[in-house]
């Protein structure tokens, strides 16, 4: 058999290092200077190094993620190649018909809670949702000089019903025109491009919306728990007091029993004096006779 060893990543910054001890030169792995020898060596340790537009670069790694934006690619030898960069065009018209797809069915869920029937019928927090929430959709982007400035311009529109539909050949068209403005419509920053696009200005709004504490939802489910809090405390007042009316009717009810007992009691020793007196009266008449 053959002892093999490797370092875990690649690159020159990686090469494998061995003491001096006499283990690895009785191995035959290191001289007695410690040195690796070119016997026991299969391969060094090396960077790539390769040029772009005359650029002369260097990685650990033959995968190469961090040079060209958005573009991924791995050198297999040497030669000299060239990279034809194309947009995607199949994956960018997926992800707007997922837009479009996500938008509608977030109105729709708003609509069927906030209309006639449902949990939150008439709640004006929903309402305000659904009203920025479309506005943001449609409003122009503020970028200076940009071909396409709106989502409206780029096929995505919204009918009177507040359905969005998307016109694929007038994404195409836009695309083909000019793919940058189109990124920049969606995808734009403060940061990067000096004005947000419109994911940028959604996730805003969204971080408004959903801010753990002083956030507009989180502020309503707040108000929704001192209300329901507020219920629960009149509940138990209310349980309280009909818990105390029905000690009292209770003790009314044994206080009256106990009356009727008496009052019983004194009408049957009334009714034997009046039969006693009744017979009394017969026999005094019957002595008069």
């Amino acid at each position: 058999g053959r002892l093999v060893i490797q370092a875990d990543e690649t690159g020159e910054a990686h090469q494998l290092k061995f003491d001096e001890g006499a283990l690895w030169r009785e191995l035959g792995i290191t001289g007695d200077d410690g040195e690796i020898l070119d016997t026991a060596q299969l391969q060094s340790a090396q960077d790539a190094v390769f040029k772009i537009e005359g650029l002369t670069i260097a990685r650990s790694s033959n995968k190469i993620d961090d040079v060209i934006e958005g573009v991924t690619f791995t050198l297999q030898g040497e030669g000299e190649t060239v990279i034809d960069i194309k947009r995607d065009e199949a994956a960018v018209l997926d992800a707007v018909r997922k837009f479009v797809e996500q938008y509608n069915s977030t109105m729709s869920f708003i609509q069927s809670r906030s209309s006639d029937g449902g949990v939150l019928q008439g709640d004006t927090l929903l309402m305000r949702i659904a009203f920025q929430l479309r506005s943001d959709i449609t409003a122009r982007v503020d970028g200076a000089g940009l071909a396409y400035n709106q989502l409206a311009a780029v096929g995505i529109s919204i009918d009177r019903h507040g359905t969005m539909t998307l016109n694929e050949a007038k994404l195409r068209e836009a695309l083909a025109d000019d793919p940058e403005a189109v990124q920049k419509l969606f995808a734009a920053t403060q940061d990067a491009d000096g004005f947000d696009g419109v994911t940028a200005r959604l996730e805003s709004r969204f971080q408004a919306w959903l801010q753990a504490g002083d956030g507009l939802l989180a502020a309503r489910q707040k108000m929704f728990g001192d209300r329901m809090k507020a219920i629960d405390d009149s509940i138990e007042q209310m349980e309280r007091r009909l818990e105390i009316r029905e000690q009292n009717l209770m003790r009314q009810f044994i206080a009256l029993e106990e009356v009727m007992a008496a009052f019983q009691t004194q009408a049957m020793w009334l009714e034997g004096q009046i039969n006693q007196l009744n017979l009394m009266t017969a026999a005094s008449a019957q002595r008069r006779r």
